[in-house]
């Protein structure tokens, strides 16, 4: 998976725009609006500041996939830009996250002196096709259709300020909203933004309508079942995982108004599921894709408004009792950010499962098919369910 660390953080601070030292040049902001006050240009749209914030965001890249979140992740300073539509038509809107022209981009500068007019710059966090991570609240689309009486939130980067608490100005070109000149507006003060702790066990976090719940961790062999429909119980020594692995089920809840889809893929290396033990990423276990765990949703699904469904991942079981730290990204679940869970595993000597009933279960087909028949059969469940053991070192590369 990508992963948002600090290496990628430097990058992209290196990528960013520098303004210079007295820079924010074209015309100065002579009278700024005071903090909080709208500017209502003539097309219809009013402009307004919201907030000035140092953050961490979620990071999340064009495919919508959540950038695993680390320690040492460094915060930005988020202004927050609130557009609202006064008019009864459509308007657009034209986002300027990812502009190389300086003139054309948003700017962040303190108040110019009175003396030489001299100001000192806040350097932006722009991104590109080569970095190319924004936020899960800005909009990253060429145009933004604003609906009659609508308003967005829009959210620009910029280096935390180093400007010992100077008044700060922001420039916004008045081409973003199809208008001549530059907005200009005095931004509050900068506050600090309040870290969201990990949900624990059983407490639900909610993304854009989308509930989940972690109910249980526990230690187990997982019993399989083949994808087939209707499914039958496998014959005998493979009915369950090889090994025992760590199970964490989950509470999906779709509070919304609209049908979502949900798409675990617990047979694919895809990104955006991470378990950590003891800060060591623990691997998935990814099962052949002709089997799945007992309770897991096979194949990607439609949670309709209002449903709540289950399901199971697996993961290598730790060899010692501990935390974990649990990241889902939301565009698994079609939403935008991450969903972070702070668990307790426990280690736990676990007898292997009873296979009596499967193998009775062989026995009784080797009657009725004939042992030909049936020895292929056997070989052909083997074969789907060999690889119920954790997966090769490829699936941490993939999830990193």
């Amino acid at each position: 998976m990508m992963r948002f660390n600090a290496k990628l953080m430097v990058a992209l601070l290196t990528a960013s725009m520098a303004f210079g030292v007295v820079g924010c040049k074209g015309e100065p902001p002579a009278d700024p609006l005071a903090a909080g006050m709208a500017d209502k240009v003539a097309n219809g749209l009013e402009i307004s500041i919201v907030s000035l914030e140092l953050a961490k965001p979620d990071f999340i890249d064009m495919n919508g996939k959540a950038a695993r979140p680390v320690k040492e992740q460094a915060e930005v300073a988020v202004l927050r830009v609130k557009i609202k539509n006064t008019s009864g038509t459509e308007l657009a809107y034209s986002p300027r996250h990812f502009e190389t022209n300086p003139k054309d981009r948003v700017q962040l500068c303190t108040k110019p002196s009175m003396d030489d007019g001299s100001r000192v710059n806040v350097k932006a966090i722009a991104f590109n096709m080569t970095s190319p991570y924004h936020t899960a609240r800005q909009y990253t689309e060429t145009n933004v259709k604003i609906p009659a009486n609508g308003e967005i939130v829009d959210e620009y980067l910029f280096e935390p300020p180093k400007t010992a608490g100077q008044p700060l100005v922001a420039l916004l070109p008045g081409s973003m909203f199809g208008v001549q000149g530059t907005l200009k507006f005095m931004v509050p003060n900068i506050t600090k933004a309040a870290e969201q702790k990990p949900a624990g066990l059983n407490t639900a976090m909610t993304i854009d309508g989308m509930e989940v719940k972690v109910t249980e961790v526990m230690k187990k062999y997982a019993e399989l079942e083949p994808n087939t429909k209707p499914a039958t119980p496998l014959k005998y020594a493979y009915a369950y995982t090889k090994d025992p692995v760590m199970a964490v089920t989950v509470s999906i809840t779709n509070k919304s108004s609209a049908e979502l889809s949900y798409n675990p893929s617990h047979s694919a290396k895809i990104a955006g599921i991470n378990m950590a033990f003891a800060n060591s990423p623990q691997k998935r276990v990814m099962l052949d894709n002709t089997v799945h765990a007992k309770g897991q949703v096979v194949g990607k699904i439609a949670v309709k408004a209002g449903a709540t469904i289950s399901d199971v991942y697996l993961f290598e079981a730790p060899s010692s009792s501990g935390e974990l730290s649990f990241d889902i990204s939301g565009h698994i679940f079609s939403v935008s950010g991450m969903y972070r869970f702070a668990l307790r595993y426990d280690d736990i000597t676990l007898q292997e499962p009873n296979l009596e009933p499967f193998k009775d279960a062989e026995e009784a087909g080797e009657g009725e098919e004939g042992e030909e028949e049936e020895g292929a059969a056997e070989e052909g469940a083997g074969d789907a369910a060999a690889d119920a053991a954790p997966a090769a070192e490829a699936e941490e590369a993939a999830a990193e």
